[in-house]
């Protein structure tokens, strides 16, 4: 289900996607830590680990993207 998620979001024209939750449930979906690419959340430390981003044109989607904090609603 999430593999087409992420094919509907590309078709889209989506290049991230970016989420709040359990690291390791995560990371084998390809997530990894937005702090990684210079992306935190506003109300955590910088190197929260439950702040994840995963890019949907790797390699590159999210490079020189600076954006200070972002809000998930």
């Amino acid at each position: 289900m999430m593999d087409r998620a992420f094919q509907i979001a590309r078709e889209m024209g989506y290049t991230a996607v970016f989420l709040c939750g359990e690291s390791e449930t995560y990371h084998g979906l390809g997530f990894c830590a937005s702090w990684m690419f210079g992306i935190f959340h506003k109300d955590d430390p910088p190197r929260a680990g439950w702040c994840m981003a995963k890019e949907l044109i790797p390699p590159g989607a999210l490079e020189g993207i600076r954006g200070g904090t972002i809000e998930i609603v």
